[in-house]
């Protein structure tokens, strides 16, 4: 039995009116709040489409040039003319860039979208050195890590590199430092055949020796360094002198004789000559015209 009043169900026959009217406008503004957000949705993925049927019309690349030219640094970058322009972020482009030219110290990228122009400013560092491996030149830092391949030693002496002896390395991967195999040395003793392997850090004499050639005066006339043995280091200087070092202990000292030696002024006037600073307290200089320096020079 309902005992409530009439002024009761009147208000409560109104609440539930208002209550379907409300739902109904719900659902209406629902629908509508859908409508809305689908033809955002289409908006949008047109507009996707047509940003990303703008292609790369040019490539500007600006810098320095003399490492590389237009097309190979075009190439390491990943994108070229007829691509997406949204194929790769411009900070995607500078990362491609600096894995495939590892010599890169600087890059930056802009886009123009709707020019569908892009440009790369780029400069390198210098060459530091180089080695010669299964006839082919990699072009390597201070610390050994590999820069890049080329066909020829003058190609990398052009651009300021100096040419390294080194034994026992593996294949040089780009991008990655050189690795020494574990070499093996036999001494037959009485009939013995002693097997010596040889740790990694054994050749650690081999970035010892760079970095204090690097801080000398010689560096920058250096044309080639012989590090086949950290028992007999020689340098090729100027391609006038051959300066041997022998071991690689003592090389403070051994630097400070070579000033000295220089700055007596000799071997000057010379056109080729050997210095000898295996025992740098007995250091020697004399002339030496027939040495032929043409292994490592061309």
């Amino acid at each position: 039995m309902d005992n409530k009043r009439p002024d009761e169900k009147a208000r409560e026959s109104l609440r539930q009116t208002a209550d379907k009217i409300h739902s109904v406008l719900d659902k209406r503004k629902t629908v509508r709040l859908l409508a809305c957000l689908a033809g955002v949705c289409i908006l949008l993925a047109a507009l996707v489409i047509v940003l990303f049927s703008v292609k790369v019309k040019s490539i500007e690349i600006s810098g320095d040039l003399s490492v590389y030219n237009e097309s190979e640094i075009i190439e390491a970058s990943g994108i070229g003319p007829g691509d997406s322009i949204f194929k790769k972020t411009s900070f995607g482009i500078e990362r491609a860039i600096r894995r495939n030219l590892p010599i890169t110290s600087e890059v930056n990228v802009s886009k123009k979208i709707f020019d569908g122009r892009i440009t790369i400013e780029i400069e390198f560092t210098e060459y530091e050195f180089f080695i010669e491996y299964g006839g082919k030149f990699y072009g390597v830092d201070g610390e050994l890590n590999v820069l890049d391949t080329r066909e020829s030693k003058s190609e990398y002496f052009a651009l300021g590199g100096r040419f390294l002896v080194i034994d026992s390395v593996q294949q040089p991967n780009i991008g990655q430092r050189l690795i020494f195999t574990k070499t093996v040395e036999e001494t037959d003793t009485e009939g013995v055949t002693v097997h010596e392997i040889k740790k990694p850090d054994y050749y650690d004499y081999v970035t010892v020796f760079l970095e204090y050639l690097k801080n000398s005066n010689y560096y920058d006339l250096t044309d080639a360094v012989i590090l086949d043995s950290k028992f007999n280091i020689t340098v090729i200087y100027d391609s006038k002198y051959k300066i041997v070092f022998g071991g690689y202990g003592d090389l403070d000292i051994k630097f400070r004789v070579l000033d000295e030696i220089f700055y007596e002024g000799t071997l000057s006037q010379i056109e080729k000559g050997v210095i000898d600073l295996t025992d740098p307290s007995a250091a020697v200089a004399r002339f030496d015209e027939t040495l032929d320096f043409s292994e490592y020079l061309e």
